[in-house]
């Protein structure tokens, strides 16, 4: 199977500041369970799919859905967590660095898609900063 890409620690430290809060004194972060630990991506030519899934502390039972045309989305059926996307990619499509760029612009328009989406806003954008940590990596054997 291919290897998970850890999230860089600095990342894992920014994402936590992301969206935490303070009053009066007081700081209040996210759970360590909303935060992506690793990340992986791979060609899945037999379905004509780029997968990326993403690991989080424990587990639990996703469901995929469809999200547009070209993406689907794998979602944990209680926490509403981002545990991958399914990209679709033109089988033709031979220029890894064509295909680099189509799926970047894809991810940049999945995200900000769902923005809008009020179920899991914040994993989202955890999410997405893990995969834009590792996106070199992840994407590096296309």
């Amino acid at each position: 199977m291919f290897k998970w890409v850890a999230v860089p620690q600095r990342e894992l430290t920014n994402l936590s500041n992301m969206y935490s809060s303070g009053v009066n004194g007081v700081r209040i972060y996210p759970s360590p369970y909303e935060i992506p630990d690793a990340v992986r991506g791979y060609m899945d030519s037999s379905r004509k799919k780029f997968i990326i899934e993403l690991k989080y502390i424990g587990n639990e039972q996703t469901k995929l859905i469809d999200h547009d045309s070209n993406t689907s989305l794998r979602i944990g059926v209680n926490s509403k967590r981002l545990y991958g996307l399914e990209i679709y990619f033109d089988s033709k499509q031979e220029d890894s660095s064509l295909l680099k760029s189509t799926l970047k612009q894809e991810l940049k328009d999945t995200f900000n898609q769902l923005k809008n989406r009020p179920s899991n806003t914040m994993n989202y954008e955890y999410a997405k900063s893990a995969i834009q940590s590792t996106e070199k990596m992840i994407l590096a054997d296309l």
